[in-house]
């Protein structure tokens, strides 16, 4: 079994994120690529034995370590939150979701907040919220139209009745999460996507289709897991896989999220369970050295949520 902590001492980067020596941080992976580290999910009582894999194969765990070490120290010194309070960063995630592409979201929740319609003390009805969402203006100016308008209507104008009316809401994460599960429209991905955009907290995990993807690309979930029923133990999977490497699970999961959301239906599991590769070119995989920087800013928090399956 592959040491975490003599691999980064040898590639002489203490710890991942560390800007400095990343030729030797690859080259140390490459040299490892065929060891293997252990995940144990206690919910489960089921021990994972994952391959460190080839730094330079898009999706392997050496691959993510390239990737954390080139951009966790931007992501650290970027906010993760979308609204100025609980209840905006709320309603900001409702307005995400399966079919809802991350542009249209955000300007679904701007437009919102810039009609004053989230205000503190204010109760817009379903009909203004569902006028509002029927006419969203983008950051470039250009007006749509947000799909499911009058389903996001009424959850926005419940969840805005639930947050004028409670006096206390849970501050530390689990409480919190806990809580969020209570409000319609609101599952465990959508609570854990909130929970870690307002804590920053590293004990959640959203388990959206692109984490899914990756993370059984990489050899952290097994196939046979879904989300539907065993979201805890593939949470715990993720998370035991980020203690195991050293790094910060809210990074690297924002890190995932933009990479594959680029490469799209290149990576999604072919019929025997396989993945695809995405192609060798653009941006990512191209050079591990450089860690294949996208270009793209704001990736933390900024992200639709997939479909959670109690609200489908």
């Amino acid at each position: 079994m592959v040491n975490i902590d003599q691999l980064y001492s040898r590639a002489g980067t203490g710890r991942p994120e560390s800007k400095t020596g990343l030729t030797n941080l690859f080259n140390a992976l490459h040299a490892a690529r065929r060891t293997h580290f252990e995940i144990w999910v206690s919910l489960r009582r089921r021990r994972l034995v994952v391959e460190l894999g080839d730094p330079s194969s898009f999706g392997t765990t050496a691959y993510w370590l390239m990737q954390y070490s080139v951009h966790s120290t931007r992501l650290a010194a970027m906010s993760p939150r979308l609204g100025r309070t609980l209840k905006e960063e709320t309603i900001a995630c409702l307005l995400g979701g399966f079919g809802i592409p991350a542009e249209m979201a955000l300007a679904a929740f701007d437009t919102l907040r810039d009609r004053g319609l989230l205000a503190d003390g204010n109760q817009p009805t379903v009909e203004a919220l569902q006028d509002a969402l029927a006419a969203i203006r983008y950051s470039n100016g250009k007006i749509g139209r947000y799909r499911f308008a009058r389903q996001r209507a009424n959850r926005v104008h419940a969840a805005v009745s639930v947050f004028k009316r409670e006096e206390r809401i849970p501050e530390d994460p689990t409480s919190l999460r806990k809580w969020l599960l209570t409000l319609p429209g609101i599952g465990l991905k959508t609570a854990s996507w909130v929970v870690r955009n307002w804590t920053s907290s590293c004990d959640v995990a959203i388990l959206d289709i692109h984490l899914i993807r990756a993370g059984r690309r990489a050899g952290w979930f097994p196939l046979r897991w879904g989300v539907e029923r065993d979201y805890d133990a593939l949470e715990e999977a993720f998370l035991m896989a980020c203690r195991a490497l050293h790094i910060d699970a809210d990074k690297l999961d924002a890190i995932i999220w933009e990479q594959m959301r680029m490469a799209g239906g290149a990576v999604r599991p072919t019929s025997r369970g396989r993945c695809r590769h995405p192609a060798r070119s653009g941006s990512i995989g191209t050079n591990p050295n450089t860690g294949g920087t996208h270009g793209r800013t704001g990736i933390v928090g900024r992200r639709p949520c997939a479909p959670d399956p109690e609200v489908r």
